[in-house]
This record gives C-alpha cells, sequence and structure tokens, in this order.
C-alpha cells in the first residue's frame, strides 16, 4: 500500500513537472501552443488505437486463465476416474501416472502463462502512460486560451490622447 502511495506521488510529480514545462513553452509561443495541442490529439488516437491493442491482450490473459482452470480440471476428473478404476482392477500405475500428472499441473510446470502476463502488463503501462500524456499535451495547448483571453491591450500614450481628443469632442457635439 506505501509503495502505491509513493509510486502515486512520484507519477503526480513528474506529471505537474512536464504540465509546468510545457505551460512555460506555451507563454513564449502561441503558435508552439497550437502544435503541443495537435500533437496531445495526435497521442489520444493513437491511444483510442492502443486501447483495442490493450483489451485484445486482456482477452488473451483471461483466456489463458480459463484455459488453465479446464486443464487443471481435466487432470482432477481424470485423477478422481483413475481412482475408481484402482479400486475395481487394482492398476496402481495408471493411479501413480495420473497423480504425477496431478501434482506437475498443480505446481505451474504444465502451463505457463507467464508471458502473456508480462504482455499485459506492458500494454497496461503504454495504454495509462497514452492516455496521461495525450491529456497533459491537451491541456497545456489549451492553457495557452486562458492565459491570453480578455488580456487587455495595454493603451498607448498615443492611444490615450485619441481617447481623450474623442472624449472632448463628443462633449461639444452634444451641447
Amino acid at each position: 500500500m506505501i509503495t502505491m502511495i509513493i509510486m502515486f506521488i512520484v507519477l503526480l510529480s513528474v506529471s505537474v513537472g512536464v504540465f509546468f514545462i510545457l505551460t512555460m513553452v506555451v507563454k513564449a509561443n502561441r503558435i508552439t501552443a497550437r502544435n503541443i495541442e495537435m500533437f496531445g490529439y495526435f497521442l489520444l488516437v493513437v491511444s483510442l488505437i492502443w486501447t483495442g491493442i490493450y483489451n485484445s491482450t486482456d482477452d488473451m490473459v483471461k483466456g489463458s486463465e480459463f484455459s488453465k482452470l479446464d486443464e487443471t480440471l481435466k487432470v482432477l476428473w481424470s485423477y478422481e476416474g483413475d481412482k475408481k478404476d484402482y479400486l475395481i482392477n487394482g492398476d496402481i500405475e495408471d493411479l501413480n501416472e495420473d497423480y504425477f500428472k496431478l501434482t506437475n499441473h498443480l505446481q505451474g510446470q504444465v502451463f505457463n502463462d507467464k508471458l502473456i502476463n508480462e504482455q499485459a502488463a506492458i500494454t497496461k503501462k503504454i495504454h495509462y502512460g497514452l492516455f496521461v500524456l495525450s491529456s497533459l499535451f491537451i491541456a497545456a495547448g489549451r492553457i495557452s486560451e486562458v492565459i491570453n483571453v480578455n488580456k487587455p491591450d495595454k493603451p498607448s500614450a498615443n492611444n490615450k490622447m485619441k481617447n481623450i481628443k474623442n472624449h472632448k469632442r463628443r462633449k461639444k457635439q452634444k451641447k
């Protein structure tokens, strides 16, 4: 549990750091902001496509678990059938052979799904990483609009003089 909290804090701080760096880049140039946002949308499309790969890998893991369960049940039923045959016929060799099969199978030597589980773990991490990165890039690109919205232009001295003259002219027209 503590390792999960530490990992969350580390990932959160890295994400905030990347977001801060992207925001600084965006503040420097609005065209860069648009490119960062577009790259974020590209990553979003890639992550949506990757979702299909992730789901198929997850289905393979579930399928391997069902296959493992099915194979275990077959071995168990075979052993149970051989116990019945032993009681009827007294054939100990067949019973010993199935007992050896059963113990090997239950110890995990018959069916190894380690590679499928590793593949699923890798695709899961890539899946989450793509979504996080696309969200960071899109948010950093959109932040430029928030920064620049309703930001009043600083009036120059020349504009102030024009405003004063226009104001005086309007007063004279009203009289």
